[in-house]
């Protein structure tokens, strides 16, 4: 008698247990299915150029990622005049995104190669100084919120964790917010009304012309600093009171240039001119495929490059962090120059 008043205690038990996960799992299910139907955040940028490239990647041979200094500093149609010049015919499109972080990027990346198109024969990738910071300004806006799948939120979320420059509550206070922006994404929470806007939309991007190009406007929300008289090269900053390696995600990198060689691909990390750049380019080198690094040379280091001093000149530069239209075809130059015989060879 007592066995079973124990076994339909457990019974009682298990009933509404059985409820909450089905039910649980019917809400994870039917999330799963309305998130095909959620717009890319920022209706404009990033929608618009994600979705062009979507519906025509199979038009170009070579996808630019990077923040703005790719955004607004590789000109497609400069840089396909360049390798014209040098016997390669190549369609290129700029996916360079403003303000954006390394995992968003990763994300974006991985997104393309899965769409496996097959006239894609080289991927760009700018590397950068970046700090995996969920919780700040931005935090829970529809475009964060958008790249926290499981791998990207496990990533981000060991990232924050190992980031030497906060302590051990900041850490767990920044990958708790990456684990909490993944929940978001799976509710898509706050998305009903894009999601129902988006139902009679077109789901096609337009290009501006551009091939998502953009010249970088003064003053448009940047936090650079002005340049000054002397070439860019002189007056980068000191390092970071912490160490210079903070923020850059090597196995994060690795990763990238092991998919591209899976998918049959070439991937070139750079390093662009730019003010936030104490970065150890050996230890980069030596965990991707190839690295190429266009920051300006520093002449009290004892560094010199005729080829890449024009880049440090501050006539070419709206602030250290973006170059003027000018700035931006002399870049664009010199990357078609070092892509040229890597499209050549494919």
């Amino acid at each position: 008698m007592a066995n079973g008043t124990r076994s339909g205690r457990g019974w009682k038990f298990l009933g509404p247990l059985a409820s909450t996960l089905l039910a649980l799992g019917g809400f994870m299910g039917t999330a799963a299915l309305v998130r095909e139907l959620v717009p890319l955040p920022s209706r404009g940028t990033i929608s618009d150029k994600l979705e062009y490239f979507f519906e025509h990647g199979d038009e170009y041979d070579v996808a630019l990622f990077g923040t703005s200094r790719v955004f607004s500093g590789l000109v497609p149609a400069v840089m396909e005049a360049e390798l014209a010049d040098r016997g390669v015919e190549a369609r290129v499109f700029n996916l360079g995104l403003p303000a954006v972080g390394a995992f968003e990027v990763d994300y974006y990346l991985r997104k393309i190669l899965d769409r496996e198109f097959e006239r894609l024969r080289l991927i760009l990738v700018e590397a950068w100084w970046d700090v995996p910071t969920a919780l700040d300004r931005n935090a829970f806006t529809h475009r964060r919120v958008e790249w926290h799948t499981a791998r990207q939120t496990v990533a981000a979320a060991q990232a924050a964790l190992d980031e030497p420059s906060w302590d051990w509550q900041e850490r767990f206070r920044q990958a708790g917010g990456h684990v909490q922006l993944f929940a978001w994404r799976q509710a898509n929470y706050g998305r009903g009304l894009d999601i129902a806007e988006g139902l009679g939309e077109s789901t096609a991007g337009r290009d501006s012309g551009g091939q998502g190009y953009r010249p970088w406007k003064k003053g448009a929300g940047h936090r650079g600093r002005e340049t000054n008289s002397k070439p860019l090269a002189w007056t980068r900053p000191k390092a970071p009171a912490q160490d210079v390696e903070t923020g850059l995600d090597y196995a994060l990198y690795q990763g990238q240039s092991e998919l591209a060689t899976a998918h049959g691909l070439e991937l070139v990390h750079i390093l662009a001119p730019g003010f936030r750049d104490p970065i150890p380019a050996a230890k980069l080198r030596a965990r991707v495929s190839r690295l190429i690094d266009y920051r300006p040379p520093a002449p009290n280091r004892g560094e010199s490059s005729a080829r890449l001093a024009i880049l440090g000149d501050p006539k070419l530069h709206l602030d250290n962090l973006h170059f003027t239209p000018e700035g931006a075809e002399h870049f664009s130059r010199l990357v078609a120059e070092d892509l040229a015989p890597l499209l050549r060879d494919y």
